[in-house]
């Protein structure tokens, strides 16, 4: 290619200095080099020149196409070119969301304070009926890939059938398709009853369970133990409107008596050890106490708005 390029040049000056025979003038002007020439004639005979120089011409016009290729520059109009930026900017910004991914949309947090109740709507319309001091943590932006819910205290869920749908607590997990199922999580204790559907509790220690309608599973400490067998209604009994135990903590039963309520107690009686098996209404506090501490032959008193317990 670079000797042709060659040969067309030396023709070239040759042709300018009329020193090509006529076979040698016809084949030459029958050649790109010529029509390249004639274009660049064409123009410049449009340019208000002085004398022109042909050896001069001659050698700029062989520097130049010895040079190597610049880019071209193409104009464009304004209004074009906003145009144009606009729509990097709008591929910019989607493609960030793309590497960004989840993180772009953060955790939403729902929480429901003592003597509260909320119900939720999730993503996918599952819902979530939240008990008094309980919290849920879920994404949305992450929620068509994985439905993960984080709870703390207690919920009882309804789940539209689709992906596995997961509820993570600080003791275990509970994985389901689509059902309808309680957890608690509260200290050392989780609880899972199932009212509809299947679900799989696993422990912290990776150990698992499968429960279906009317099964129930207790978590101690975050290790499962034996499946529970409790009386079950249609719905939990806190959405019924009172709280029931069975051999569980006291300690555990009056955390759970301050977040219906929404009251203070103060223990200063050893209840260390000891467990309640029982039932508790959420609208009222008076009876609630007898039955609580009744049963427990334990005293109490109210001081500025505290129960206080007493042996």
């Amino acid at each position: 290619m670079a000797e042709e390029k060659d040969i067309s040049d030396e023709l070239l000056g040759r042709w300018l200095a009329g020193e090509l025979t006529e076979e040698e003038r016809i084949e030459f002007e029958q050649s790109e080099a010529y029509r390249s020439y004639q274009v660049i004639a064409e123009y410049s005979e449009q340019l208000e020149v002085g004398s022109f120089d042909t050896d001069a011409a001659y050698e700029r016009l062989k520097e130049k196409r010895n040079a190597p290729p610049k880019a071209k520059i193409i104009g464009m109009p304004r209004s074009r070119f906003l145009a144009v930026a606009a729509s990097i900017l709008v591929l910019i910004g989607i493609g960030s969301l793309f590497l960004i991914g989840d993180a772009a949309v953060e955790n939403t947090t729902i929480s429901v304070a003592d003597g509260e109740r909320k119900e939720v709507k999730l993503p996918d319309n599952s819902t979530v009926a939240l008990n008094a001091n309980s919290s849920i943590i879920f994404n949305k932006g992450s929620w068509k890939k994985e439905r993960n819910v984080e709870l703390k205290g207690e919920a009882l869920f309804t789940v539209k059938k689709g992906k596995r749908f997961r509820v993570t607590t600080q003791h275990g997990t509970v994985e389901v398709l689509g059902t309808q199922f309680n957890v608690l999580d509260r200290n050392d204790r989780t609880e899972v009853i199932c009212y509809t559907g299947k679900v799989r509790v696993t422990d912290s220690k990776g150990a698992s369970t499968i429960l279906t309608k009317g099964m129930a599973a207790r978590m101690n400490k975050g290790i499962l133990a034996n499946n529970w067998e409790p009386e079950i209604n249609e719905k939990p009994d806190w959405q019924l409107g009172y709280s029931t135990f069975e051999e569980v903590p006291l300690q555990d039963v009056l955390e759970e008596l301050e977040a219906q309520y929404a009251i203070k107690i103060q223990v200063k009686a050893d209840i260390n050890g000891r467990t309640y098996h029982g039932a508790f209404p959420h609208d009222n506090l008076d009876q609630a106490l007898a039955l609580i501490f009744g049963p427990m032959q334990l005293k109490y008193t109210k001081e500025s708005g505290t129960i206080v317990v007493i042996d």
